[in-house]
Formats: structure tokens, sequence, C-alpha cells
């Protein structure tokens, strides 16, 4: 008997999209999935196996989707819950064309998720710095920021949506809305929109933490007989314990401690932060993490050897081994990536 193949996050996503956008799938075929000549790339029956079932060419048909509204082709690779949740956002960006003797479409600063963002952060910056804010705060509702701002109630509620999935503020139903504990969180906020709307956000990501670690690992070890130091050294003996007594859901938490003691040791608090936003897009962007014991291992040897040229004072080793291990980091997230891809085909 044949296997049938698996709903894959693609096929279902795209079905979500076209079914927010209230598209048959002929006008779907014909808003987004046709060549450089105008001719459709799948027929109506293929998009639904598609949208039901997934097929070899996703990947590419998503991509072609996702250039076509200016997003990341990564988000069709989200989860489906976390891609139906966010699709308003996703969608404010795209303008399908206008009818025929429509005359021009309105510019104004409404129209601009971008723009929308950068206001209600400039906001909550401004308040913050003047101390009218404290982390925890409650805020404005979304009619206030709109009479506010002089912005479309619509586009600023799409935006609040942005800064609550970015962990900026949080939306309590029935309650309102709240500035997230940590406000310095505002101030990197621009920088993390713009990665996620890039169409190389992992590859960029990837290389910015690269930068950021390599740095923050040279200062760490010149500082390894202060007491600064004391969290690497937790981190790295805990990672230890939790894989011997198979705590493996606390041991990939402790695996982002470890990074972010050795930021954190660094003293810089601008390079911490860069590098906890670098981080938390890229769980945004790569759903999957280590599923493998033997992965776990891999990744605590390397933490290992790592804390152990820090320890010894050298510098040069402990970067070589840094960059050493987020390169088999990133390759090894490629390979999760392409074994769940596989398994999906089948």
């Amino acid at each position: 008997m044949k296997n049938k193949r698996l709903k894959t996050p693609i096929g279902k996503n795209l079905l979500t999209l076209r079914h927010r956008m209230k598209m048959t799938q002929g006008e779907f075929i014909q808003m987004f999935l046709q060549d450089e000549e105008g001719k459709p790339l799948l027929s109506v029956a293929k998009l639904s196996n598609l949208e039901n079932r997934g097929n070899r060419d996703e990947k590419m048909l998503a991509e072609k989707v996702a250039n076509r509204l200016s997003l990341p082709p990564a988000i069709f690779g989200l989860a489906p819950d976390e891609f139906a949740k966010n699709i308003d956002v996703f969608m404010e960006k795209f303008r399908p064309p206008l009818p025929a003797g429509a005359g021009p479409r309105p510019t104004g600063r409404e129209n601009n998720l971008d723009i929308v963002v950068e206001a209600i952060s400039d906001y909550l910056a401004e308040n913050i710095t003047a101390g009218k804010l404290q982390p925890g705060s409650r805020l404005p509702g979304d009619r206030d920021f709109a009479e506010m701002l002089r912005l479309s109630r619509s586009s600023v509620r799409e935006a609040l949506k942005v800064l609550s999935a970015l962990g900026v503020i949080h939306i309590l139903p029935g309650s309102g809305m709240y500035l997230a504990g940590d406000a310095r969180e505002i101030f990197t906020l621009p920088f993390s929109w713009s990665f996620l709307l890039s169409t190389d956000s992992n590859q960029n990501v990837y290389q910015l933490r690269r930068i950021l670690e390599r740095e923050t690992v040279r200062i760490a070890t010149q500082k390894r007989s202060e007491p600064a130091f004391a969290p690497v050294r937790e981190a790295a003996a805990r990672e230890k314990k939790l894989l011997e007594e198979g705590d493996f859901a606390e041991f990939l938490r402790c695996d982002q401690e470890f990074h972010m003691a050795i930021a954190a040791c660094a003293g810089n608090e601008i390079l911490y932060n860069l590098l906890l936003t670098c981080r938390k897009i890229l769980a945004f962007l790569n759903a999957r993490g280590m599923s493998a014991l033997a992965q776990m291992l891999q990744v605590q040897r390397e933490h290992e050897a790592l804390y152990r040229a820090m320890e010894e004072g050298d510098a040069e080793k402990a970067e070589r081994l840094l960059v050493e291990h987020l390169e088999r980091s990133e390759e090894r997230y490629q390979a999760r990536r392409q074994k769940t891809d596989a398994a999906e085909y089948r």
C-alpha cells in the first residue's frame, strides 16, 4: 500500500492565506502563481492537492507567493496555528492591484506597517526614557494609539500584533495591553522587524550572531577571574548534569543560558541585547530545535571545550571553537529541516 503524503505546513498555510483573501483557487493562481508570460504554474486540481497533501514543488510555489507579498519565504514554514494567528500582520504590506479606473492608492502613513510599528515603538521608547512608562506598565488601547499618532485603528491593531509577537508588549484579553517586563526590548524593535521581513533572514541573522558572539567570548575570556564569569561556569556545569539526568527539555533552555551568560559576562549591554534579539528572531523563523540525544551530546561537548578554552585564558582558541560550534549548529538545523521536509513527502 502506498504511503499517503502527509499534510505540510506550507500547503496548509497557503490554504489559510487563500481563505483569508477570499479567493477561489483560480483567482489565487492568477494572482500569485503565473510565470513571466502569464501562464499558470499549476492547475486548480494541483493547487487543491498542494493545499491538502503538499507536493514536491511546494517550496518553489510558496516562494512565488512570498515574493508577491514581499515576505520572507520562511513564513510559510511556520506551524499552521502560528501562521494563522499572525496572518493579518503578514498581509499588511501587500496591496493587490487596483481595479481599472480606480485612481491612485492612498500613500499615507496608515498604509505602511513598517512606519506604524516604528511610530508606536518610538512612542514607547520616548516615554520609557522620560520615566513615564515602567516595565509592566499598562498601555493605551488601540483607539488611543490611533488618535495620538493620527493613524488608522486597523493598522495600529496590526502593529500591536507585531509588538506582541516580538515580546515587546503583552495583550491580555479583557484586561488590556502591558509593556513587557524588560523594556530594553523596545530599543531593538526596528532592528528585529527589519530582519523578519528580510528575504535572507536566516543567513543574515546567523552571520550577525557569529560576529557578536566572537566579540562577547573574547571579552568574557579576559574576565574569567572576575565574579561576572561565575554564571558561565554554572551554566556549563548545569548543562552536563542535566544531560546526565536525562532532563532534555531543561537542557535546551540551558543551551541558550550558556551563550547568554557569556554575553552578560562581556558587560556590554548593547551587545547583549543585539544577541538576544538574534536568538529570538531565529527561534521565530526556525520552529525546529534539537530533537536527538546525539545532537545534544555533541552540543554539550562543544560547549565544554569552549568553556575550558575560556578558563585557560586562550581567547584565540575560544573564538575558533565558538565559530566552529555556531557553524555546526547551523548545519544541524539545516539537516533537521531537510530530514523533516523529506518525511513530509513520504
